[in-house]
Parts: structure tokens; C-alpha cells; sequence
């Protein structure tokens, strides 16, 4: 998401009142993390150059954050849904250290990796201001999240606001997948600058992959989109192959790329009336489920759902 928006940022203190009246302070660990230029108002911060409010990813997160982020309505179901990315992921952060959450959302992973594992700072920054708000709200009101100081920016993905090589670990999840690869190319970037030397980037269910009906059907959507002029536009699926993928990260060290999932045909078929969706997904499930049982590993591999990767700087 690309979209001129305000940068906010909570109150960073354990349990502290939030000051409602705007200043120009910036205290620790913030100061260490955020880019120059940075105001608070009520309880976040902000930059002057930011003033557009969050349009249609706003209106979405207003409605439900949940469905809007990961495609799901209720927590039980966002908690199936997040398990295995959560394990990914705690299995490879330190305690102490600070962590940036590109695309954090209402912080869906924070929720889960907060209570389990103290941080030096956990930094979220999202194109969404009530995103955001969501996900301050939560936070405050959770004392085992609050054992780690929260910085909150609102930014774009490929400018992250952030100094230099200032974070450890920078997190990635279902973020690249609905914006043009420009985008994601730009984003890498600036991960790789705000990233101190040996820091590490997990980037999880952002890359789906072109093997398979699924990114055949992508591939054509997408092309149908730039005969209209409509290429660029933020939404769309991008579907990845690993070779796009290792391209992505051949400025970092130890870049890993680890297929997920396993999926020929694509479980809706775009344009298909919804009685016949309705078919169609249960033929889906029982060929799916039989070539799951069926199939080598190997082959399971290479009709991934997508690539997950991490990488070093």
C-alpha cells in the first residue's frame, strides 16, 4: 500500500497515560528508531509530509480488521490460520532485539509474538491509521504485550521511516502479494537499509507462486488488467516464480526460500457464477485432499502456494 498517509506512533513507556497535547518530543527507544522530522499527536506520532487519510484499506479495516488482513471473520479462525507463520517466526526471532513488522495491520503476529517473547522494541508500520489505532488499543489493553515497548509509524512499505540500519529483525507477512512488484523491489531496499549488519528478513506468504492453474489464472487476470490500463493498480494478486523470488534477495546473505503449501488447481475460478463456485470447491477439496495422499513431497514442493523466505544482511 502506497497511499500518502499520516505516521502515528503510541506512547512507547510500559503503563503510562497517554499525553493528549501534541509535542515535538521524541524519547527513548524511539529517537534511536524513527526517521527525523517526527510530531506526536494525542498518541501517535506523526510527519508533517503525511496528511491523507487511509481510503479504501481504512473503510475495510473499519468493517473488520480481521477479514480485512487475512481473509477470515472471527479470531478462532485467524488464530488457525496464523499458527504455523506464528511457530515460523518464534523460532527464529531473539528476545531482546528489535523487531520491525512491515505491514503489522492491527497486529495479527504481534498478538501472538508479544506475550511469548520480550523485545528491545517491537516497531509496526502500516499505510492504515485505523489499523494502527486497532492495534494500540489492543496493546494497551494487554500487560503481557506491554513488556515490550511498541513504536507504531504509518508508512509506505517502500519508504519505511525508519534510520539506518537501525532494526535486528524485520518481519513480512501477506504484505507484497496485492502490490505491483515495483513496490515490493523498493520495499526490499529499504529493509536492507534500515537493517543493522547480521540482521535478518522473514518474509511469509508474500510471495505466491506461478506453478500450477493458480498462477496461471493470476498471470491471466493480471494481463487482461494492462490491456486496460490497469497494470499497476494495488489489489490484484502478483504471483512469483523462485527464480523472481532469489532475484529479490541477491543483495542479502543466506537467502533461504522455503516452499508452503501444496496446490495445482485453483480453489475459485474467477468469473464462474457462484452456484457453480460452490461446485466447483467441493470437487476441489476431495482432488486436493486425494493428490495431497498421493503425491511425493517433491512434487508437493514444486506446486507450492508460495515461497517463504529469509535472508541475512
Amino acid at each position: 500500500m502506497t497511499d500518502e498517509r499520516r505516521l502515528y506512533m503510541p506512547e512507547v513507556a510500559a503503563i503510562r497515560t497517554i499525553v493528549e497535547t501534541p509535542t515535538e518530543t521524541v524519547s527513548a527507544p524511539e529517537h534511536r528508531i524513527l526517521a527525523p522530522h517526527v510530531r506526536r499527536h494525542r498518541a501517535f506520532w506523526t510527519t508533517d509530509d503525511r496528511e491523507n487519510e487511509g481510503g479504501n484499506w481504512d473503510a475495510l479495516a473499519a468493517e473488520n480488521e480481521i477479514h480485512a488482513a487475512i481473509s477470515t471473520f472471527n479470531e478462532a479462525k485467524e488464530e488457525r490460520k496464523s499458527r504455523e507463520n506464528v511457530a515460523f517466526l518464534m523460532g527464529r526471532l531473539s528476545p531482546g532485539t528489535r523487531v520491525l513488522d512491515l505491514g503489522c495491520g492491527y497486529g495479527r503476529l504481534a498478538k501472538y509474538l508479544l506475550p511469548g517473547m520480550r523485545f528491545e522494541a517491537y516497531v509496526g508500520v502500516d499505510c492504515s491509521p485505523v489499523m494502527l489505532k486497532k492495534f494500540h488499543e489492543r496493546y494497551a489493553a494487554s500487560e503481557a504485550e506491554r513488556a515490550t515497548p511498541l513504536v507504531l509509524a504509518l508508512g509506505d512499505i517502500d519508504r519505511i521511516p525508519l534510520k539506518d540500519a537501525t532494526i535486528d529483525a524485520c518481519i513480512v507477512s501477506a504484505v507484497y502479494l496485492h502490490n505491483h512488484k515495483d513496490v515490493t523491489r523498493r520495499s526490499i531496499a529499504e529493509i536492507r537499509r534500515v537493517l543493522r549488519p547480521g540482521g535478518r528478513v522473514m518474509v511469509i506468504s508474500s510471495f505466491p507462486s506461478t506453478r500450477g492453474l493458480t498462477g496461471l489464472q493470476g498471470w491471466a487476470y493480471l494481463s487482461c488488467l494492462r490491456l486496460i490500463g490497469q497494470g499497476r493498480k494495488n489489489g490484484p494478486v502478483r504471483y512469483f516464480t523462485r527464480r523472481e523470488v532469489a532475484e529479490l534477495f541477491a543483495g542479502f546473505r543466506d537467502a533461504v526460500i522455503h516452499p508452503f503449501g501444496f496446490s495445482v488447481l485453483p480453489k475459485t475460478i474467477l468469473g464462474l457464477p457462484t452456484a457453480w463456485q460452490v461446485r466447483y470447491r467441493r470437487f476441489y477439496d476431495r482432488l486436493h485432499a486425494f493428490l495431497e495422499r498421493r503425491l511425493p513431497e517433491p512434487v508437493r514442493a514444486f506446486f507450492c502456494v508460495h515461497f517463504d523466505v529469509v535472508a541475512s544482511v
